[in-house]
């Protein structure tokens, strides 16, 4: 909760430019992490802690109270989806303030000081070091590693990937934009409780940037199936390397994750993907 102080600066300058505002909250300690066409992402500090603050440009072309009603009802949507991931088991960040009047979210800052890296990240190291490991056996012209303990890790990464994205679609939610940059992940550390995982699991993950997601209509087979193709495509694109052996594991694991009394739903959506990706074969194909 922000402090009386803050509280009083957000209604000083209630008609100020939306930047100064935050500025003026925050601290003027901004990093900023990622901006696109409807927000920025910094880490900035709240409250003496770092924080991630992502908030919602209002738009000039539209009628000022349209867009503060619609920034105000995506920022609900996005806080409430957060919410229910994590009823689900699904770790989030953690939300410790939202500012409704500055359509602003502060959250748990998932970073590396904490053992935190994107899905995307790792997945590229582990390419990196299985080339490494072919380079140096072509030179020695014999084997001179074992790339197995990788392959485990891939193989665990996939499983989860599509557990989480299983568990997410069963709960009635569509992430919006499911890709390995949207999926945090960092080493378990056994001293630390398990947040939910098996024992055995080597990695724990978070789900972030909810942005984009909805809830799923009640005949959401379609949506879903878009949602794990989006995710299928981002594999292909960034790590084709490691493709096959992720979306494997991930499909797998998807279809077994689905709750016993709702399994065939899982089996529904993963034929539905079917037809999305010949969709998108054909798009690829016509240009």
């Amino acid at each position: 909760m922000a402090s009386t102080e803050a509280k009083s600066d957000q209604d000083r300058l209630a008609v100020a430019p939306h930047a100064k505002r935050m500025r003026t909250e925050a601290g003027d300690h901004e990093q900023l992490l990622a901006q696109g066409a409807e927000g920025r992402v910094v880490v900035t500090e709240l409250l003496g802690r770092r924080v991630v603050c992502k908030y919602r440009f209002p738009k000039a072309y539209r009628h000022a109270e349209l867009d503060a009603r619609l920034n105000a009802k995506r920022l609900s949507q996005e806080v409430r989806l957060m919410l229910r991931a994590r009823q689900l088991g699904i770790r989030t960040p953690l939300i410790y303030h939202v500012d409704a009047r500055a359509h602003a979210i502060y959250m748990e800052l998932l970073d590396a000081a904490h053992g935190w890296m994107p899905v995307k990240a790792l997945l590229v190291l582990f390419e990196r070091d299985a080339l490494a490991l072919k380079s140096q056996q072509r030179d020695a012209d014999q084997r001179v590693g074992d790339d197995s303990e990788t392959r485990s890790d891939v193989d665990e990464i996939g499983t989860q990937l599509g557990s989480l994205a299983a568990v997410l679609h069963a709960g009635g939610i569509i992430h919006g934009d499911l890709t390995t940059s949207n999926v945090m992940v960092r080493r378990r550390d056994p001293t630390r409780a398990s947040g939910g995982q098996s024992a055995g699991q080597d990695f724990e993950f978070a789900m972030i940037d909810f942005g984009l997601s909805h809830v799923c209509t009640k005949q959401g087979d379609e949506e879903r199936a878009v949602d794990l193709y989006v995710l299928e495509r981002a594999i292909e694109s960034a790590h084709n390397k490691l493709a096959a052996r992720l979306g494997r594991a991930l499909m797998e694991a998807y279809a077994s994750a689905w709750p016993r009394e709702d399994a065939q739903r899982g089996a529904r959506v993963l034929r539905r993907l079917e037809d999305v990706r010949m969709r998108g074969r054909k798009r690829d194909m016509i240009g």
